[in-house]
């Protein structure tokens, strides 16, 4: 027989709940502990049932039975407890296979014992006392038997707390909340268990079974709020501390678990309220990642992604950012990481060998063009002058005068297109070998032209063609004097070898705020794509036939730019629509007057 009492419903009540929670988290196959956290939920929801037996039974027996059922999962409540503390921590222990059966092999034995030995049921009956009447050195051992029984459900509780406080004191305040919660939740029935154990029986009903009921319910609040799976603090975050790169730990869902202080450092705008939230939610909100996530990576491939970063000082830094995946043999919970390191002197290195070896090649290309040049192109004027000087020494120039005034013109045209690529080539090695070789200053361009205006207006009138200059007297540009005069002259020189017999050269000079713009357009064959795209790329050797079948090595255009940035500017060469080409210079403008100082004028 038996009889409903409002206890009895309550603990009932209490192990409908539990038993239900368990399910759901069996459900939950892929989440760490969550088949341990079950095995506790169906260890509470035996001791509720069998609680609720006792409540409503009105004959030993069946009293006794239910104290029976009470205790086939309590024995075992510590195992399962260790087992979910480890698993959902992700906690690797060196003994941990050697704890985990000492907790099921002693929690076996308890659980045997209460058939034969009801150690347990000492504050119920006196049953016990009957049993082992005629064994008085068992009687002595029901008292010890009894607090060893509830000292190993302490022990167990005891670990699980100190591996709690382990994990949430080393974590950041983020996961604080949930693990002062779990500890709550088998701290308060501790608590009770040791009242009551104090005061030997002073109560009449079992205060253990609603204690149990209010842990439930907060397992079950942090499962309904999604906390209780949630990211979990990284067990090493010391070690994280101590490391010169910033690094974020992720989970297998891709949620922020941990970053260390160079990560803040280094990431800007990354709060320890990102921790939680998917790596996707604080892309969108932090510009490193925001960078970062442009680029597609892949799980099973390490991708590096360098990010140039511009501090507030004005100062560059850079930042590369790698991700890999972290072995774990838990195939529950897989880890990736975010290494966020400062590569900014790394990158200052690379860059400064990048432009050793961009000399090096530069040089060989430039010891290949001098080869080249030398075996070829001034091998050729070399000889014509030879045969002139035998042609003018002949007894038939000495009876023909226009055979000497013939020569004497082509000598000259031999003499200027040595001396120009001698002057290019040397000047080419100078600058390769120091940049700082030719320092600028400020150039008076009407000075520089008057120079090399003779030997404009002579290979121009030998060819027919009309060279006209529009500019003004002391117009200064920040240049060096021979640089400038063999840009102009290799400029003229392609501009007079491409144009007809009848066409124009211009040569004029725009004056503007801060620069000189010094243009020089022909109405001769326009520059072919060929031609240009070497110019683009900085290529020389790319050249064709002059109008009046001039050849050349194809240096001029690539040795101009070079000279020109050497001083600053810029050289650029366009297709004229008419026809034709056209060669822009641009210079720094200088004022004569050194006081004035273009940078602080305004409009």
């Amino acid at each position: 027989m038996f009889q409903l009492t409002t206890p009895a419903i309550i603990v009932f009540f209490a192990a409908s709940m539990q038993l239900s929670f368990a399910s759901m988290l069996f459900r939950q196959k892929k989440k760490r502990g969550s088949r341990e956290l079950g095995l506790v939920m169906v260890a509470l929801c035996l001791y509720s049932i069998g609680t609720g037996l006792e409540h409503i039974a009105l004959e030993e027996a069946m009293r006794e039975f239910g104290v029976h059922i009470q205790y086939l999962g309590m024995p075992f409540l510590p195992f399962v407890l260790f087992k979910f503390i480890t698993e959902y921590y992700q906690l690797r222990l060196k003994h941990e296979k050697l704890f985990s059966w000492i907790y099921f092999s002693l929690g076996f034995l308890f659980m045997s014992l209460q058939f034969t030995y009801p150690y347990h049921n000492l504050f119920y009956s006196d049953k016990t006392y009957v049993l082992i009447r005629g064994f008085s050195a068992l009687s002595a051992t029901v008292y010890p038997m009894y607090y060893l029984h509830n000292l190993f459900h302490l022990v167990g509780a005891f670990v699980f707390i100190y591996f709690s406080l382990y994990m949430m004191l080393r974590s950041r305040k983020a996961y604080w909340k949930r693990g002062i919660l779990l500890i709550l939740a088998v701290l308060v029935p501790v608590i009770v268990n040791i009242i009551s154990m104090a005061s030997a029986g002073a109560y009449s009903i079992d205060p253990l079974p609603y204690t149990m009921m209010l842990s439930t319910a907060i397992f079950m609040y942090l499962y309904l709020t999604d906390s209780l799976f949630g990211p979990i603090p990284v067990e090493n975050r010391y070690v994280l501390e101590s490391l010169v790169d910033g690094i974020l730990v992720l989970d297998k869902d891709e949620v922020i678990l941990e970053f260390n202080k160079k990560a803040a450092e280094y990431v800007p705008g990354l709060k320890e309220s990102h921790i939680g939230r998917s790596l996707t939610e604080v892309f969108s909100e932090v510009e490193l990642l925001t960078r970062f996530a442009s680029q597609v990576f892949s799980e099973t491939e390490e991708r590096r992604n360098e990010v140039d970063v511009c501090t507030a000082s004005g100062e560059h830094r850079y930042y590369e950012i790698r991700r890999f995946t972290v072995e774990n043999k838990r195939k529950e919970q897989e880890v990736s990481t975010l290494i966020v390191r400062d590569v900014t002197e790394r990158r200052l290195m690379t860059n400064e060998l990048q432009r050793s070896y961009e000399k090096i090649v530069e040089a060989d290309r430039l010891k290949g063009m001098v080869i080249d040049v030398m075996s070829h192109n001034l091998r050729s004027p070399l000889q014509l002058m030879k045969s002139l000087r035998q042609l003018i020494g002949s007894q038939e120039a000495a009876d023909n005068p226009a055979i000497w005034e013939r020569g004497g013109v082509e000598l000259d045209s031999l003499i200027d297109r040595a001396d120009t690529l001698i002057g290019n080539l040397l000047t080419l090695n100078i600058s390769f070998d120091d940049e700082k070789a030719y320092p600028v200053g400020a150039v008076d361009i009407d000075a520089v032209l008057h120079d090399i205006r003779p030997w404009v207006d002579r290979i121009a009138r030998k060819k027919g063609v009309h060279y006209i200059e529009e500019i003004v007297d002391g117009v200064l540009v920040q240049a060096h004097v021979k640089l400038l005069k063999i840009v102009l002259r290799n400029v003229l020189e392609n501009a007079v070898k491409y144009t007809r017999e009848g066409g124009e050269v211009t040569l004029q000079a725009l004056i503007g705020f801060d620069n000189v713009k010094i243009v020089i357009e022909d109405t001769g064959v326009t520059i072919s794509r060929d031609m240009l795209q070497a110019f683009e790329q900085d290529r020389w050797g790319m050249t064709r036939m002059g109008t009046g079948g001039e050849a050349g090595p194809g240096i001029g255009l690539y040795a101009s730019r070079r000279f020109v940035s050497l001083q600053g500017g810029v050289l650029q060469v366009q297709q004229r629509e008419t026809g034709g080409t056209r060669v822009i210079l641009t210079l720094k403008r200088v004022l004569s007057d050194p006081r004035i100082d273009l940078s602080r004028m305004s409009i």
